[in-house]
């Protein structure tokens, strides 16, 4: 809007407001009947409503729509950027509960179809049973499938033993999982086992399209639902994530 459209548009907003109260004032000077129509009355409320209309005016002109136009337009925009943002760097979904990642519906085919296909945990077997139809379809089909967990003899695994809130016997926790890999799976050379000395910031399931990044949860107990990031491949947290996992041993 030009300056010379502003100074018109305010004119004609005070104009209105001055023929409000004069119209007003007017009204309120005299009393006249004429035909059964108080016409006292009738210029009171003309005046009424043109001031209405100018404080209207006053308040909604075009610098506030204006504004207000602009404001919109900032958020919208700081939306898109962030969304944007999210997307160049790789996050591409999340799950509140990380148990779906596995469900025909999220990603088996992905899985199943990948040419390297890895999941890391310390301890946890229920984590693999969960992949269980994945794993075996991969074996069925040739592709060989790898699973880092903690090394028992580690610092990773006697620090684990002391730092929960509650007695895990770590050494049986893995020997659980080492047994149910040889009982669950019947083609051992395409179950490699990886075991590591880290303590895990998070879980993991690899596969050449994508990660799921698993968070590690601070509390002590049982938490039934734990969320998980969808990362794309090629994006810069994939990279990241793909270096950080071979670092454990994991050959991608």
């Amino acid at each position: 809007m030009t300056d010379k459209t502003k100074l018109l548009s305010k004119l004609t907003t005070s104009q209105v407001v001055i023929i409000g109260l004069v119209l007003i004032l007017a009204g309120n000077a005299f009393t006249l009947v004429f035909l059964n129509i108080k016409v006292h009355e009738l210029l009171a409320n003309v005046g009424a409503l043109f001031l209405l209309v100018g404080t209207l005016q006053w308040f909604f002109d075009e610098d506030s729509r204006q504004h207000l136009v602009s404001q919109v337009s900032e958020t919208v925009r700081d939306y898109l950027d962030k969304r944007d943002r999210f997307a160049t760097l790789g996050i591409s979904d999340c799950l509140i509960d990380s148990k779906s990642i596995s469900s025909p519906k999220v990603e088996f085919d992905v899985f199943v179809d990948s040419n390297n296909f890895a999941i890391g945990v310390h301890y946890s077997d229920g984590t693999i049973v969960r992949y269980e139809k994945v794993i075996n379809e991969r074996i069925a089909q040739g592709r060989l499938t790898q699973i880092a967990y903690v090394s028992p003899t580690g610092t990773a695994s006697k620090y684990l033993s002391s730092c929960l809130g509650h007695a895990v016997d770590i050494q049986q926790r893995i020997s659980q999982l080492l047994e149910l890999t040889k009982t669950r799976f019947a083609e051992p050379k395409l179950l490699e086992l990886v075991s590591h000395d880290r303590v895990l910031r998070y879980s993991f399931v690899y596969s050449d399209q994508c990660i799921w990044i698993i968070f590690i949860t601070n509390s002590n107990g049982y938490q039934p639902q734990v969320p998980a990031l969808r990362l794309t491949a090629n994006s810069e947290l994939f990279e990241f994530f793909k270096q950080d996992i071979k670092s454990l041993g994991i050959k991608v």
